[in-house]
């Protein structure tokens, strides 16, 4: 692809050598670089793609762009900032996929997931052809495939994009996560709507205050494509809606129960089996909501996708059946083969507010003990512990800590902060696969097991290793020797 075209518009601070006529590809890992790359350096916590340089040029780079001035063999670029360089780089080498899809962008702490999947199920009821994109995976029809990150790297991104355009996709529902957009990793992403879910703590070791954690949300807002058409929607409940809606662009759209709003839940009736039936008043009438998921946090992410949905014109009829339609969204409070008897489930609510609502909802099915099974992620936030030990004393009857992905961390020590504040007694695992199966042993019929923290990830970050690892196979695996042993 000729690079001259591509770099056209991009405000470059400096060129060393002469600049090749054309490129075959791009990145910023230097182990997937090929002959006629170019190579962005990339800063990262651990890591300076600087440094790397030279290894790429080994590898076939035949340009680098950087942020500070290299001696090297092959040209190079200098910019101000490499990671928004590589975002406009994929956009542009993938002919600006995002400009050919309806792309609403979700973010907030908690309730991302499952807003996309009601979002997609309306797209879906409405003839559209979907896909959505997060922590599950990227969905097209009833398939899912793995990807990186729940908001991927800018090349995985432009080039998932490019490919869904490709197949014919139209519309997509995307998670976006603050640090995707700290990164810039979605920077030259053109969205179509925002929706805003709420704000709660979460990732304060890398953003620093709650304000700067919402400042990076908002940010999301200032990437919508094209101002007099945008849609911002946003839940006016949370304490911080009124800022966001006075600097948010386009069309605003509010959602809620508690506060009037565009689209407001006006009576929540429970169904037999968990669900809500949801009267919701919006600007073309009175719609009834049937909500197949429990909890009340489950109506606030239907309301935030109804909201989006109508905001982008999609008919009342259309919405009402695509939220009746989700039955179940992977590892959101998904219940898993069980003892007779017994109830598990498994849910990723891996913050305060989040594990809050999830036990919250739990509480509601009929149930003699709830043991709830979690951990708190290592080299993290670790003001969040004893909130979340507080948390669970609250809601659950057993408590069994254990480790969820400790890094450098000793999960021991993890779990001692968590129980710091607590008044229960708690018992400590450090395998995870132990915690989970002694919850179950000691688990007798009508109790429910609550597997917190992972979801349906399949990996134990342990050091700097990643390793094997599944709550659903532990489970499974316990089954399995339980069956062995009758």
């Amino acid at each position: 692809m000729k690079l001259a075209s591509l770099l056209s518009d991009y405000p470059l601070l400096q060129v060393s050598g002469e600049v090749p006529n054309q490129i075959s590809g791009f990145s910023a890992d230097s182990n997937k670089i090929r002959p006629g790359y170019l190579y962005v350096c990339i800063r990262g916590e651990k890591n300076d793609g600087h440094r790397y340089a030279e290894d790429a040029i080994r590898k076939g780079a035949q340009i680098i762009v950087a942020e500070q001035p290299l001696m090297t063999s092959v040209p190079v670029i200098l910019v101000s900032s490499t990671r928004d360089f590589l975002s406009f780089i994929a956009d542009r080498f993938y002919g600006r996929p995002s400009r050919r899809l309806n792309i609403a962008g979700i973010t907030g702490t908690n309730g991302k997931t499952t807003t996309a999947h009601y979002l997609y199920q309306i797209y879906r009821e409405a003839g559209i052809q979907a896909a959505m994109m997060g922590t599950a995976g990227v969905k097209t029809g009833d398939y899912y495939a793995r990807q990186s990150l729940t908001t991927p790297g800018a090349e995985e991104l432009h080039k998932t994009l490019w490919q869904l355009a490709g197949s014919g996709v139209c519309a997509v529902a995307m998670e976006v996560s603050s640090h995707a957009l700290v990164q810039k990793r979605v920077e030259h992403c053109s969205f179509d709507t925002a929706v805003f879910t709420n704000l709660s703590r979460e990732h304060l070791d890398y953003h620093g205050t709650m304000e700067q954690y919402f400042q990076a949300k908002c940010h999301l807002f200032y990437l919508l494509k094209n101002t007099e058409n945008a849609r911002s929607v946003i839940n006016i409940d949370d304490k911080r809606a009124e800022r966001l809606k006075q600097m948010a662009p386009g069309t605003v759209w509010t959602y809620g129960i508690q506060k009037d709003a565009d689209v407001r839940a006006l009576d929540i009736q429970r169904l037999y089996g968990g669900g809500s039936l949801v009267r919701t008043q919006t600007p073309f009438g009175s719609l009834s909501l049937v909500i197949r998921l429990h909890g009340l946090y489950n109506v606030y992410n239907a309301l935030a996708a109804a909201a989006a949905a109508l905001a982008e014109g999609i008919s009342p009829a259309d919405v009402v059946a695509g939220v009746e339609s989700l039955q179940h969204v992977p590892g959101r409070l998904e219940l898993l083969p069980s003892p007779p008897g017994i109830r598990v489930y498994l849910d990723y609510a891996h913050t305060p507010d989040g594990l809050g609502k999830v036990l919250q909802a739990v509480n509601e099915y009929p149930h003699n003990k709830i043991i709830l099974v979690f951990g708190c992620r290592g080299s993290r936030d670790m003001g969040k512990r004893p909130q979340m030990g507080q948390i669970a004393e609250m809601f659950a009857d057993k408590i069994i800590l254990t480790s969820d992905n400790p890094a450098e961390e000793d999960p021991y020590t993890i779990a001692q902060d968590i129980a710091s504040l607590m008044k229960k007694k708690v018992v400590i695992f450090t395998d995870r696969e132990q915690a989970v199966h002694y919850a179950l042993r000691i688990a007798r019929e009508g109790d429910i097991v609550l597997i917190t923290g992972k979801g349906r990830e399949d990996y134990q970050l342990v050091g700097e290793n990643t390793l094997p690892y599944s709550d659903m196979q532990a489970v499974a695996s316990y089954l399995g020797e339980s069956a062995k042993l009758q």
